[in-house]
């Protein structure tokens, strides 16, 4: 109970230095939901537009149907697709008829053989599974059987493209969580340091008598432990205020879970913030004597 007084009126004391600490604090939680909402909406967007992204698998003309359909049943057993489909040349020629029919009358009308491939029309959950099946096709020995185009290297780009997409947003939300823990961590740094620094007459009081440095750390603990509620607080309150006024629907990417490993994630570095430098000052023995 002593301890909490002493850190409630230390805390009082100094209401406008701790509020302008906790605002600065509850802003960078507030960069950090933005990223974060960015980085789920992203995700949301990615994963339904690679739901309806097909990976199609060309075959050389000389490929037998049962190695095809052999392809096709060990993937169907080995990664969880949605839909797989095997299409003859005799049904991708009929379905390009009914697009161009044009283009096909020039075959028709010479005989030509069928210039397209067979092939296996692929659709998976999200663009992962559809990468992992490109990479085994390519290692394994029905690699000979695959048929390189231009199809399917612009298929590949667009897969490039995305992943490239996906890995920049992680980025983003790295180094936004790596910045609001600096900030974070030097603010609590600095408001504990001074705190140390005009205290410390009465620490070293404290000391003399043989006080255990638990003892005079406890209260500059609980310090940054309200500080870090404080900033919880204001940085929650403006994640509500700038959602209601722009239109970015922050709320709708934030659940329970995200709250509680963000109160977490403000008090575990608060208190360890604050653990060090306290610990530092009473083992170096760095407090002027007077």
């Amino acid at each position: 109970m002593q301890h909490l007084k002493e850190s409630l009126n230390n805390f009082r004391n100094h209401q406008f230095r701790q509020f302008l600490a906790a605002a600065t604090i509850g802003f960078s939680m507030l960069i950090l939901a933005i990223a974060f909402a960015f980085y789920q909406g992203s995700q949301a967007k990615l994963n339904e537009i690679s739901q309806n992204f097909d990976l199609q698998i060309y075959f050389k003309q000389n490929t037998e149907l049962q190695d095809i359909q052999r392809i096709k049943m060990e993937l169907e057993n080995q990664y969880d697709i949605q839909k797989i489909e095997y299409i003859s040349s005799a049904q991708a020629l009929e379905s390009l008829e009914k697009i161009f029919p044009n283009q096909i009358e020039f075959y028709q009308n010479y005989s030509l053989d069928n210039p397209l491939p067979q092939l296996l029309k692929i659709q998976t959950k999200n663009l992962n599974a559809q990468q992992a099946i490109l990479e085994q096709l390519n290692s394994s020995k029905d690699a000979g059987l695959i048929l390189e185009n231009q199809i399917q290297s612009s298929s590949n780009q667009v897969r490039a493209n995305f992943f490239s997409f996906q890995s920049t947003t992680q980025q983003i939300l790295i180094w936004t969580l790596l910045t609001f823990i600096i900030v974070l961590s030097l603010i609590i740094f600095n408001i504990i340091h001074l705190s140390l620094l005009e205290r410390h007459k009465e620490i070293k009081i404290k000391q003399l008598i043989g006080a255990h440095f638990d003892f005079i750390r406890k209260p500059f603990m609980l310090e940054s432990f309200f500080l870090a509620c404080l900033s919880f607080l204001i940085g929650g309150f403006l994640i509500f205020t700038a959602d209601a006024l722009v239109p970015i629907q922050l709320t709708k990417y934030l659940n329970f879970n995200y709250w509680i490993i963000q109160f977490i994630l403000c008090t575990s570095i608060s208190l360890t913030t604050s653990y060090i430098i306290v610990e530092y000052h009473l083992t170096k023995q760095t407090f002027v004597h007077e």
